[in-house]
């Protein structure tokens, strides 16, 4: 037998021994590290998701000339939700803005007068946007010229 032996590496590691440059820890922080950006990405996902979902559903798009009595429109709101109006009026023309309940709205159309307060109603000019929280139901917006016949164009658009 000889004196001197010459050690050669193994080409598997001892399942009882540790490998110079390998810690038992590194698996685990790789693990811990992938579990971290995951939950990122699914975060990441989760909220681009979320800002879809809440993107403006139109209800109503019209372009229209409005005459001395106005304009009406059913409107119906399948849940709780903020409803922007957009607006742009001819210029130099000033337009009642006006969304009532339907109960009003068959109160007004029957020649009575209507209980409670419109839920909106604003004069506007120009181009802008209004906005009111309606719950589920149906309701009827109306824009009644101040200044005579005008061209107008409205859309209501919904964010549940």
């Amino acid at each position: 037998m000889s004196l001197f032996s010459i050690r050669t590496r193994s080409p598997y590691p001892s399942p009882t021994g540790s490998v110079p440059g390998h810690t038992d820890v590194t698996p685990s922080k790789s693990f811990k590290i992938a579990l971290a950006v995951l939950a990122v990405i699914c975060g990441f996902i989760f909220i681009v998701g979320r800002v879809t979902a809440a993107a403006d559903q139109v209800l109503l798009d019209q372009s229209l000339t409005l005459s001395a009595s106005g304009y009406a429109s059913n409107l119906y709101i399948p849940q709780q939700a903020t409803v922007f109006f957009d607006y742009t009026i001819q210029p130099g023309k000033n337009v009642l803005l006006v969304v009532i309940t339907e109960e009003q709205w068959q109160a007004v159309s029957a020649g009575e007068k209507a209980s409670g307060m419109p839920l909106l109603r604003t004069t506007v000019s120009g181009s802008g946007t209004e906005s009111v929280s309606l719950p589920k139901g149906t309701y009827t917006v109306a824009l009644i010229p101040q200044d005579g016949a005008a061209q107008a164009t409205i859309k209501a658009r919904c964010r549940y």
